[in-house]
């Protein structure tokens, strides 16, 4: 299920009781490894504090995970006596207007004309790979270069183009598939 989840590449809240006491990890296997599964897939737990507290204990069973760590927010729980179990929240300030934003000038890359064989030799021969590999460097560098000039090089065989309205239209509803969209086009003005 996660990886069908994550191959959309969008934001993923996963909320629940998952009967699991995170603060049990590296102690008890079933806790790890289901927090261990959750990571490969890049999700981490925003509530970090116990959610159910009785007088004899504290666990953290109940939690909210996301898959993407670029927006700002802040979660915790909410101190109520109406159960042992504290309602978790997450507020998340830029989600919309990122959404938003993004709509407006959203690009995609054109592979019309791609070649991978070019795309190769140009990152071969225009790549300076001792700055990459240099072990003296901080990594960090050395990656930043790398994606920097992998990225100029993906501009020049593969440069993004701004979708159009029609495609960004379908972008926006994605449970209608591209099938559906021509059908509708093709109907309209149709009466049953």
């Amino acid at each position: 299920m996660l990886n069908k989840v994550t191959d959309n590449h969008k934001p993923i809240f996963l909320a629940g009781d998952f009967n699991f006491n995170l603060l049990k990890y590296g102690v008890h296997h079933d806790t790890t490894n289901f927090l261990d599964i959750l990571h490969s897939h890049y999700f981490l737990p925003l509530i970090t504090a116990p959610t159910r507290i009785s007088s004899h204990s504290a666990t953290l069973i109940d939690n909210i995970f996301i898959n993407n760590n670029d927006f700002d927010f802040h979660a915790g729980n909410i101190s109520t006596s109406i159960s042992d179990h504290l309602p978790q929240y997450v507020f998340i300030s830029d989600f919309f207007q990122t959404n938003t934003a993004t709509k407006k000038n959203m690009l995609k890359r054109s592979f019309r004309s791609f070649s991978l064989d070019n795309f190769k030799k140009d990152l071969a021969d225009n790549v300076q790979w001792n700055t990459v590999y240099n072990v003296n460097t901080n990594v960090n560098i050395n990656v930043n270069y790398f994606v920097s000039e992998f990225n100029k090089i993906l501009d020049r065989h593969a440069p993004p183009k701004k979708i159009g309205k029609g495609k960004l239209n379908l972008l926006s509803i994605p449970w209608v598939t591209k099938g559906i969209y021509i059908y509708i086009n093709k109907t309209k003005g149709q009466t049953s």
